[in-house]
This record gives structure tokens, sequence and C-alpha cells, in this order.
């Protein structure tokens, strides 16, 4: 991707995980990003500047490398600091040289971030990677440990490993589409101390056309020996502690899918088609479904967030401050703040399409996002207009069913 998406990408990661008030909230930092992770991908990331002001981050500062070309092998035994997260991933990279080093460390909040470009002289490969944690006791569905949604994500192959210490890695390979040519392969290492390590990379030196080659440079093994390295540990475990929650306090908890699409069945417009696929959905907190009315079909992606009143300051105020240019605020009859936002998108053949998407905040301080597109998937995106309006959308989203979970 161009260095200003990358950049608006590694803020956006911030953004999900500033540090909340609650010391349980700490926990939670994962599972947050995981749920988003998707729905990021695909939806426009105009306001994560905006959100990184008013969740306080001024502690946190992007550095850029500069345009150095650096022998990837070299070892450095620097202390925590403005490039500690590139001295640190460098050295764990197979030979190669290096350019357009980013990285961005935190003095508080999720963990250390770096991008930078990765040659071993087959072409030039796209490397991202980012930390954080989830909350222990380590489980299958914390975020980051299961494979992607097929449906939401093109994928090659992808392989789900338990290793004896009980920590978990994913090893997860996209399939390129006739709208995206480029592979994305990607390693997410969840420790049994709540650390989460990705790396990802892609055959292109932007993560957009054009490739550089069939595949990007780190095979599956290279990808793993980088997240699982003890080298992480002084920047992962004092980047964010893991606290579990006070005594007697419940945090509330992210719905299962089922129980999403059973809202969204029951909410639909009448007369309106819908199909929950064949796929499991088991991300937290997320669920998709296509719709058809009128005779187009598009994907709803359904994401409801708990948690989206807790944090410093006054939230309400946060969530209606972060509208960008090209997005509407209102305010919904019960009480709810509503942005609605129509964005451009590319289909598989070149082709205009549109993306409708509207983020709504509770009365209680619930989140809820519906993001839709046409088409029979998560990325095979069709011209067109949406089969349901703005209007049906902003109706499904701030019913106020969403706060019993």
């Amino acid at each position: 991707m161009p260095f200003e998406d990358s950049l608006t990408e590694l803020l956006s990661e911030a953004a999900d995980l500033a540090p909340d008030t609650p010391g349980e909230l700490l926990a939670d930092a994962g599972e947050r990003r995981g749920r988003r992770r998707v729905a990021r991908r695909r939806a426009a990331v105009a306001g994560a500047v905006a959100a990184l002001a008013v969740a306080g981050l001024a502690a946190v500062q992007l550095r850029p490398g500069g345009d150095l070309t650096t022998p990837a092998s070299r070892h450095s035994t620097a202390a925590p600091g403005p490039q500690s997260v590139l001295a640190t991933l460098l050295p764990l990279l197979p030979p190669g040289r290096t350019s357009d080093q980013n990285g961005l460390d935190h003095v508080t909040g999720p963990g250390p971030a770096a991008k930078l470009v990765f040659d071993d002289g087959r072409g030039a490969t796209l490397l991202q990677l980012s930390t954080a944690t989830v909350g222990l006791p380590l489980g299958g569905d914390a975020a980051g440990t299961q494979c992607q949604d097929p449906f939401m994500v093109p994928t090659e192959v992808c392989t789900r490993t338990v290793r004896a210490d009980g920590s978990i890695l994913v090893i997860d390979k996209s399939a390129p589409t006739p709208a995206n040519p480029v592979k994305n392969w990607s390693a997410v290492y969840t420790g049994t101390d709540g650390r989460q390590v990705q790396l990802d990379e892609y055959n292109s030196r932007t993560g957009t056309p054009p490739v550089t080659g069939a595949d990007p440079a780190l095979s599956a093994e290279q990808l793993t020996a980088v997240v699982t390295s003890r080298s992480w540990d002084r920047l992962v475990t004092t980047a964010r502690p893991v606290s579990a929650p006070a005594s007697g306090q419940a945090s509330p908890k992210a719905p299962r899918p089922a129980d999403i699409l059973a809202d969204a069945d029951r909410l639909l417009p009448a007369g309106v088609q819908h199909d929950n696929g064949s796929t499991p959905q088991i991300s937290a907190g997320e669920a998709h479904l296509t719709v058809t009315a009128a005779g187009r079909t598009s994907v709803l992606v359904i994401t409801v967030d708990p948690r989206l009143d807790q944090g410093a300051g006054d939230p309400r105020r946060a969530f209606e401050g972060g509208v960008q240019p090209g997005q509407q605020l209102t305010r919904a009859a019960n009480g709810s703040s509503v942005i609605t936002s129509t964005t451009a998108a590319t289909t598989g053949s070149g082709g205009p399409a549109t993306r409708w998407t509207v983020e709504v905040m509770l009365p209680d301080g619930t989140g809820v996002t519906i993001d839709e597109t046409n088409g029979s998937n998560g990325y095979d995106i069709r011209e067109g207009a949406p089969a349901l309006t703005i209007d049906q959308l902003t109706a499904i989203a701030t019913n106020l069913s969403w706060q019993q979970h």
C-alpha cells in the first residue's frame, strides 16, 4: 500500500488499542483489534488520525528510518527507544537488504509496530509487524488464534498449531483475486503470557499492484522464527500489562456471531432474503450475511463492541468528534449517535462500486458498525448500489436490542 495508507494503517492499529482507564480492559486489546481487522482492511481508514487524538496518544511517535538501505543481518543491542522495534526486527530477518523503514514505538499502548521493504535479491517484499496483548488465560477464541473466515478473505492455505507450551501459531496465506493479485502471507503468534506478535508480508513494495515476484520473500518457517523469537520479550511484555478484572466485576463480553446473526435476521426489513452462509463464523463481536432485495445481493458485515463507552474523557464526544470529510453525523430519536459514509470501491474488472458504512454509538455506549457492499462474499465486490439503503442500515444498527449483549 502507499506510504500514506500504510501510515494510516499503523495509526489505526494504535487507535484501536489505545489505553483504556480500567485495568481489566487492557486484557481485551487484542480481542478488539482482531474483531476489527477484516473490516478495517475493507473499509476506508480516513478516521484513524483523528481517533489517535481522541484516544490521547500524545506519547506515540512515528519516527521514519529514512531511505537508508541496511543489511538485514546487522545486529543491534540497543535498548527500547525510538528505533527499538526496528532494531529488534532487523536481526531476525534472513539475509537481504531493507529500505523504507518506519517504526512506531509506544511509551504506553499496545506495543511497537513497524513497516519496511525487504529484498533478498528475488524481488521486494513489504513487511508489516504489529504487537499487542490478549486476555489470560489464553483461550482458543482469542483474536488472532484462528484462521480467518474464507468468506471474508480469499485463502490459499491456513494452518493453526497449538504448541507444546499452549501457545498458538496461525500461518495464513491469502489467495490472489482479479481485483487484488497481491498475496498476503501472515504469521500470528499468541503466547501463554498474553503476547501477540503478527508479521504480514506482501509480494509487492506497497501491498498493492504491481507484484514483484510469484510469492512474498519469507517462507512460513521464516515467518514463524520472527514472531516466536524471544527477542520481543522486552518490547512486548512492557508495552501493555495484562490485568484480570477486579474481584466481583464482570467485563462486558463481545457477542457470539450466532447471537449477532439472530438479531440481524429479526431486524432485516420485510421481504428481504438473507443467507448466513455455510462456513463457520467464530470471531467474537463480528458476523456476516448476504441479503437480497430488488434483484441485488449484498454482503453485510456487522460488528458489535460492548466496550465502546469505556476509556478516558467523554466517549460520546470522542466518537462524534471523529467524523471525517465525506461522513455525516446525526442523532437518532433514541439518543444514538450515527456516522454514515459512502465510499468508492473497485470491482475485479476495475469498474466502480459502492461501499456503505453506518457506525453507531448506542445510548449505553455499545458500538455497532454495519458495512455493506454488493457481491456474494466479502472480497469479490460488484458494481451498483447495495441492496439495503443507508436508512435501512441505520434502522438496524440503532435498534436498542444490541444493548442486551
